[in-house]
């Protein structure tokens, strides 16, 4: 669906994921779509490690990668540069440890998200901007929005409505990025779920009257 409107999504697999539907992710390359690589420690089958990246030490954060990382590139055939890690967790050492791993682009900063016991804990600052060497692509966020589970309401299709995200278009700003996220329990795959619906009107709202460039994530500059 969102190639279909004229959007290039870029998706981010853990390296389970990855091997679990590496017939799939080849065709979206093929179609255009990005595949980056999610950490998540806390869903990895064979890491010993657990918990979120946030709360992992520098070490713990370098091993969880070097493991996806590994299975990422076994299943698809090919190294990503971008990355997101699991629940947005991550702290100061996760940017040295995905800069060591050559990562060019990350995606895990909610601006305004609050929730330190799995170490996601971001100020509310929605810019663009480098660190460590990696470009950091925060998710749009809303942090003036009611809480929803103490996140601030964000591009989630099945939380979130069109109108939200026209509005956030509309707020003088020239440029903007789309992030849509989804949870594990998302309706996506059924053609009648509501997940499914939010994400065509968020998509409808999001290329009518608008000028829209579509990027992958690996495109964006820190400028």
């Amino acid at each position: 669906m969102v190639l279909r409107y004229g959007c290039i999504p870029t998706i981010f697999v853990t390296g389970e994921t990855a091997r679990a539907h590496a017939p799939l992710l080849e065709e979206l390359l093929d179609r255009g779509a990005e595949i980056g690589l999610l950490v998540a420690p806390h869903q990895s089958l064979n890491n010993k490690k657990n918990g979120y990246m946030g709360v992992l030490s520098l070490q713990q954060q370098a091993d969880a990668v070097a493991s996806a990382l590994q299975r990422f590139q076994q299943a698809l055939g090919f190294r990503p540069t971008v990355v997101r890690t699991g629940l947005y967790s991550g702290n100061a050492a996760t940017y040295v440890v995905l800069a060591q791993a050559q990562f060019t682009h990350i995606a895990s900063r909610m601006p305004g998200a609050a929730l330190p016991v799995i170490g996601t804990v971001w100020t509310p600052d929605p810019t663009i901007r480098t660190q460590d060497g990696i470009i950091d692509v925060p998710v749009t966020t809303e942090p003036e929005e009611k809480l929803f589970n103490r996140f601030p309401l964000y591009f989630a299709a099945e939380i979130s409505t069109a109108e939200t995200h026209k509005r956030l278009m509309q707020r003088g700003k020239k440029n903007g990025i789309v992030c849509l996220t989804g949870g594990t329990n998302a309706d996506y795959w059924d053609a009648t779920g509501t997940s499914l619906t939010a994400l065509e009107n968020i998509l409808i709202a999001t290329t009518t009257d608008t000028e829209l460039t579509p990027l992958r994530v690996s495109a964006v500059t820190g400028s």
